[in-house]
């Protein structure tokens, strides 16, 4: 079997899996234009966007008090059989996080910007990242609502009165309401607040329910993100990243279950269920939003659904509960609208961490994760931590590395005979093989010694990958010099022409330990610019982490083979 087979399979492997991740995008994300926070400022009621009316002539859902509420609740958040533009006024909001605008139209979260991250990150003080948006092509809006049996419910449809137009969290503030309310027939009024809190992206929504009439009133909240299938920067250039929908349920007491839908799969069929705790959420690359029951309340039906128009809901419903006259009920939920923190998400509710995908090597990609976290804690730098993370993996598969570069060494000896042995067998490849077969069982030698170490190498290395992919502390993250965005790729493409340097010398250096055919010469000729072109697209902290591989494989190769060659000296010595 020729000498460099293995090598060229492990190595074609890798390229197949970094092909497959970058050239799997089915279409091109629709252009948008850019948003700052003027934009939250003075918003025009023309920019709003039509959204599904609660009721239509054409819908057979039309509240009666026939309906369950929690069906009805549904279907107030779900029909698409007509559409209204939304004319509520909005609402300016500013924490230390975020910039949003609310509707007065169902207190609706239509726009919000995040802060502390640019949309643009190669110009850290330009636009902020627009999460929530009202407008097309990237719409996503966070809807509560209440229903009742009778109709006699506020749903995200309904408009509502403010106290204040603009509100601040103000130094020394950690908590800010939005207060809305909402007046309906036969005594019924609904304060709806949406509370704020300093250094989170949580918001809670709070809906009081008062019964001044003389008759009980029965009525369900429900939560919904309600979004178009793009996603404004929902993943770096020529990689693709997951974006859809996700349900989290607890199956029994202490078994939780994480589910992805694609938008595709919602096309082809609704997903809804009802189970007691957990939530539903639109996932993105390096952002979400989840919406969750406040107080993990029991019996919710959640729902993924496609609203048929190019739009996609996520969402719950709660269970009827009852207000007497004269009394009050409050009915409550959460959003979560953010950055994928892992560090915060967890203590937000459990199973929030899934929302970071590291796909099937989570259990090596997550203590991976975890390590580089401690790392950053000391050097305050995610380019440097990238470097130390590279040596550590390379000193803990040193052993396994030993193996594979003193078989090369071991094989550089067999070098002439292995030469003489093709050229006599020139024109036939069988014998040749049989002979070098031979040869290897006579020395006591396994060619393939090599290329395990190689094979076991590759998870880790992908596990990496996706580590550096989908965390989004490296979004915007700099580096040194000219490297201001690990995220993105190396802007004057220095990163990706050492790689390809690097891989040059290292392919002259394995083409002196090891023997192989004109053919095998070629191929391994083109690799360095193979990768040199195709890692020229990619985050430029994968390439530095795949260039600082290549150096440190370097290092280790040439300390190992000057080892096997002291050691020989001295055996022959003896």
């Amino acid at each position: 079997m020729d000498n460099l087979r293995f090598p060229l399979i492990a190595a074609f492997l890798v390229t197949s899996f970094l092909l497959y991740q970058a050239w799997q995008e089915d279409y091109a994300a629709t252009p948008v234009a850019d948003y700052s926070a003027s934009d939250l400022e003075s918003p025009s009621s023309t920019d709003e966007l039509s959204v599904p009316t609660a009721t239509s002539s054409n819908s057979n859902e039309t509240p009666s008090a026939e309906v369950p509420a929690a069906t009805q609740a549904e279907a107030a958040a779900t029909t698409t059989a007509a559409e209204t533009t939304a004319s509520g006024k909005s609402i300016r909001v500013e924490t230390d996080l975020v910039i949003a605008e609310v509707s007065t139209t169902g207190g609706t979260l239509q726009r919000m910007l995040l802060k502390q991250y640019a949309k643009d990150t190669t110009k850290p003080d330009g636009p902020r990242y627009q999460l929530l948006n009202n407008r097309l092509p990237y719409y996503f809006v966070a809807q509560t609502g209440l229903v009742s049996a009778t109709g006699n419910a506020p749903n995200h449809l309904e408009t509502f009165v403010a106290e204040k137009q603009n509100y601040l969290l103000a130094d020394g503030e950690d908590n800010l309401e939005v207060v809305l309310h909402w007046q309906g027939d036969n005594g019924i009024a609904v304060k709806r607040v949406l509370s704020f809190t300093r250094g989170s992206y949580e918001v809670v929504v709070r809906d009081e329910v008062s019964n001044q009439g003389g008759a009980a009133w029965t009525g369900a909240h429900y939560s919904q993100l309600q979004r178009s299938s793009g996603a404004e920067g929902s993943s770096a250039p020529f990689v693709q990243t997951y974006n859809g929908t996700a349900i989290y349920q607890k199956e029994q007491e202490d078994s939780y279950k994480y589910r992805k839908y694609d938008f595709e799969d919602l096309d082809e069929a609704n997903i809804e269920q009802r189970f007691n705790g957990g939530w539903v959420a639109m996932v993105q690359h390096y952002f979400f939003g989840a919406t969750l029951p406040a107080d993990d309340a029991a019996n919710n039906r959640y729902y993924l659904k496609s609203a048929n128009n190019g739009r996609y809901l996520a969402g719950f419903v709660g269970p009827n509960q009852n207000v007497a006259p004269g009394e009050s009920r409050t009915y409550s939920s959460r959003f979560f609208l953010g950055p994928k923190l892992q560090e915060q998400l967890e203590a937000v509710a459990p199973g929030l961490t899934y929302t970071v995908d590291y796909g099937i090597l989570t259990v090596l990609s997550k203590p991976m994760f975890w390590i580089m976290g401690k790392m950053y804690g000391f050097v305050s730098n995610w380019g440097v931590v990238i470097i130390l993370i590279t040596l550590l993996i390379k000193l803990g598969f040193y052993k396994l590395s030993e193996a594979q570069y003193r078989s090369m060494a071991k094989m550089r000896k067999f070098g002439p005979r292995i030469k003489t042995l093709r050229e006599r067998y020139a024109d036939d490849r069988q014998k040749m093989n049989q002979a070098m077969m031979d040869l290897y069982k006579k020395e006591k030698f396994n060619p393939l010694g090599g290329c395990l170490p190689m094979l076991v190498q590759i998870p880790v290395f992908i596990a990496l990958y996706w580590v550096l992919l989908e965390s989004v502390e490296l979004r915007g993250a700099p580096f040194a010099l000219w490297i201001q965005d690990l995220s993105t790729q190396d802007p004057y493409y220095v990163l990706p022409l050492l790689l390809g340097a690097a891989m040059f010398f290292q392919q002259r250096l394995s083409n002196q330990s090891m023997a192989m055919d004109p053919m095998q010469a070629k191929i391994m000729q083109f690799m360095p610019i193979m990768f040199c072109v195709f890692f020229a697209f990619f985050p430029a902290g994968l390439v530095l982490y795949w260039f600082m591989n290549t150096v440190l494989g370097m290092a280790q190769q040439l300390y190992i083979t000057k080892k096997v060659d002291a050691e020989d000296k001295a055996k022959a010595k003896a």
